[in-house]
């Protein structure tokens, strides 16, 4: 462009540059500038085409906004080259930053209405308190880009600061967290072991194998009621008494491993002056029964019938799933007392199909008695997770109920014992009836109501 004074002699030749808000887009201002220094040029005259013959600059720019189809908006600059007539003859594109730019979408005037400002209402939930609404104003730019956030109360002007977790709806949250599925794990836990001492205390009664050292030779066992002993019966070779492999009870231990690998037999001691085996991770389903060791060299010879003694410990667990106020999900282990703890590690059954047999409840075995020749008897245990008001009449469906064990999850359960009458007995609170040397006249449980939630767990023969 040129400066043209009134009497049609060109002053100078100068650049006339548009400037854009960089947030809105919108054309603000014109800037004139010398095309040799760049610095600001003040007319004298008439900005305006220069006539022809004129010598003048040529190109001008235009900031212009690139639309895609998905209605992305790019702004851009472009040079616009002019002749000496200023009739546009070519341009160049460049991105905001300077660097080589080809729209790909619909070129044209870059609109004001694309930098906008977006009013929220969120809420503010504390750690400890109500929560609190509050207003978010979001502003972005054409491209999109957040360039400020303004947090206020709810009348716009005041200044507000958040100091919990920000949600979007204050009604939905009021009773966050919320439980809202509760499952019962159990884990059991057994063991099996064998005895050549006939329990003996160590006192005046002599164990029935005094004398460990010697060839001996496995000539049966029976697992879940099947020979494992097939072929040529295993033996083996020990020193005295002890847990050594050169030792009977070490020995002994390794041969089972070999027909038993999965439960981990291992020699143990009772502490005081036995020795025995047992295992160390015995399947609750496998039952264990008789067993037929024989000494054929290096001693009195004598074949020896010895039968299982079993135990097995379930432990209850509670699987809590809890919606947190931002709508995350979580999952909290509780044990059977409602104390978080860390999620259990082994193998977790589902409480209405968990394993039933050995003492229910017993820990692992110290020295064991042997029981000569006969196999010992199961005691069954029963766990059941039960919801709603489904009466539950324990001693009506199982022979001969020791005894039960109440966990109130949720709710109230009215509890009918052998006095005749129901007691309510409210959420949190554990109990147990048992009886020695008999069982139990009555254990009937109710829920009072459908969204009542407990554990029962009992043995019975």
């Amino acid at each position: 462009m040129c400066d043209v004074l009134p009497d049609g002699t060109v002053a100078a030749t100068v650049l006339v540059e548009p400037v854009y808000d960089t947030n809105s887009g919108a054309r603000v201002a014109t800037r004139i500038t010398d095309p040799v220094t760049g610095d600001p040029y003040t007319p004298t005259g008439t900005v305006t085409v220069c006539p022809a013959g004129a010598e003048q600059s040529e190109l001008d720019v235009l900031q212009l906004c690139d639309t895609a189809d998905d209605g992305t908006v790019t702004p851009f600059v472009r040079d616009y080259a002019r002749d000496e007539t200023g009739a546009i003859v070519g341009h160049t594109d460049y991105a905001l930053d300077g660097a080589p730019y080809t729209p790909a979408g619909t070129v044209g005037q870059c609109s004001s209405d694309c930098y906008g400002c977006e009013p929220l209402v969120l809420c503010d939930v504390p750690v400890t308190g109500d929560p609190v609404a509050f207003m978010r104003v979001v502003c972005h730019d054409c491209t999109g880009v957040v360039v400020s956030v303004t947090d206020t109360e709810l009348d716009g002007v005041t200044p507000y600061t958040p100091v919990g977790t920000v949600v979007t709806d204050c009604a939905a949250i009021k009773d966050c967290p919320t439980s809202y599925q509760t499952e019962c794990w159990s884990m059991v836990t057994a063991q099996a072991a064998y005895d050549n001492t006939a329990g003996s205390p160590c006192g005046s009664i002599t164990p029935n194998m005094t004398q460990c050292a010697g060839t001996w030779r496995l000539n049966s066992w029976i697992v879940n009621g099947v020979e494992r002993v097939t072929g040529t019966p295993p033996t083996f070779t020990a020193v005295g008494c002890g847990g050594n492999l050169d030792q009977l009870h070490g020995a002994w231990a390794a041969v089972l491993a070999t027909l038993d690998p999965d439960a981990l037999w291992q020699a143990a001691y009772n502490g005081k002056c036995l020795w025995y085996i047992r295992t160390a991770a015995a399947d609750p389903s496998t039952v264990y029964g008789q067993m037929i060791l024989e000494r054929i060299a290096g001693g009195t010879a004598g074949t020896f019938t010895l039968g299982s003694a079993q135990s097995q410990e379930t432990t209850l667990y509670s699987k809590v799933f809890t919606q947190d106020c931002d709508g995350a999900t979580s999952v909290q282990w509780l044990d059977a007392a409602g104390n978080e703890i860390a999620p259990p590690e082994g193998e977790l059954t589902p409480c209405a199909t968990a394993a039933s047999g050995g003492t229910g409840g017993a820990g692992l075995l110290a020295a064991p008695a042997a029981l000569l020749t006969v196999e010992s008897g199961l005691v069954s245990t029963g766990v059941r997770h039960v919801t709603g008001t489904e009466p539950q009449d324990l001693v009506a469906e199982f022979a001969d109920v020791q005894n039960v064990t109440l966990h109130v999850l949720a709710g109230t359960v009215a509890v009918t014992m052998t006095e005749g009458e129901a007691v309510p007995v409210p959420a949190g609170v554990d109990a147990t009836w048992a009886v020695e040397g008999g069982s139990l006249a009555a254990a009937a449980f109710a829920g009072t109501t459908e969204d009542t939630a407990y554990l029962l767990t009992w043995t019975h023969r």
